[in-house]
């Protein structure tokens, strides 16, 4: 970005680049962000808390059915006449494989989620302070090794179980239903377009993986689904004022960030269905 032949301003090269080198150091040296409060924050507001984990179970109809609508206003027939039937199938079929009912069959779309699992797609989310104090990585560095704290790190495990799985499910039955929705529509334009834009993604994933390209343009788009209705939570995604110590204090607002700037940003379509959901539940309660 600093180069005199770039067709930006020598000042906003600067600017950029400054900007690209601050987020450089503060993920290859973070500081300090008190991640003991953190986790013990989210504790007390979602351990133990079954309504927060109902609550979340919300951002699927909510957020998801208004996002993947848009994108899909017609369906091809063989896997569901609308958006709402295919996010209902891959519900369903969930639900049913958390039972036990069935087993993971082998196939592309298995592949594309152990991919999502790798990637941590999936498995990351709202809920990863609360899975590290569960994991006790938190806990372990500030309670000595001993009967104390194994059990405060049971009582952290089983406490934010709830509100994890829920957010686990959500990013699943997403990812599932962005797979089959792009599957059966490679020519809709989104999926064409997310191509275009993670053509690095396209290149790695056609080399380590050795995909056929209808296969790599539905996961693309999965994975750019779970990102955009689900929210990406992870520290390199912070705001500047939401990094550091200071992101104690703002530990309860980058759901509130995430979903200001997913209704600014997403098409008419998808703002016209998110506001006539949240006037119709915002009625019923």
């Amino acid at each position: 970005v600093r180069r005199s032949a770039s067709p930006i301003s020598k000042d906003s090269r600067t600017r950029i680049a400054d900007y690209m080198q601050r987020h450089y150091d503060a993920e290859m040296n973070p500081s300090v962000d008190w991640a003991t409060a953190r986790a013990l924050g989210f504790m007390w507001y979602f351990a133990f808390a079954p309504a927060a984990a109902f609550v979340n179970l919300s951002q699927v109809p909510m957020v998801t059915y208004p996002y993947l609508a848009s994108k899909f206003p017609s369906v091809k027939r063989g896997i569901g006449s609308n958006v709402v039937q295919v996010l209902n199938k891959n519900v369903k079929e969930l639900t049913r494989w958390v039972k036990g009912e069935v087993r993971l069959s082998d196939g592309p779309k298995q592949e594309a989620l152990d991919q999502a699992h790798t990637e941590r797609l999936i498995d990351d989310g709202f809920a990863q302070e609360l899975a590290a104090i569960s994991q006790g990585s938190v806990l372990s560095r500030t309670l000595a090794d001993g009967k104390v704290a194994r059990s405060v790190r049971m009582l952290a495990q089983f406490g934010t179980y709830p509100f994890a799985a829920a957010e686990r499910f959500n990013r699943s039955v997403t990812f599932r239903t962005a797979w089959d929705l792009a599957l059966a529509n490679p020519d809709n334009v989104y999926v064409k377009e997310s191509l275009q834009k993670n053509k690095i993604e396209v290149d790695r994933l056609r080399i380590d993986r050795g995909w056929q390209e209808n296969h790599i343009a539905a996961y693309i788009f999965a994975a750019n689904a779970v990102r955009v209705s689900q929210f990406e939570y992870s520290r390199w995604a912070r705001p500047k004022i939401m990094q550091g110590k200071g992101s104690v204090f703002f530990m309860f607002k980058t759901y509130l960030q995430n979903m200001l700037f997913f209704m600014f940003n997403a098409n008419r379509g998808t703002q016209v269905r998110f506001m006539l959901l949240l006037f119709a539940t915002a009625g019923l309660m």
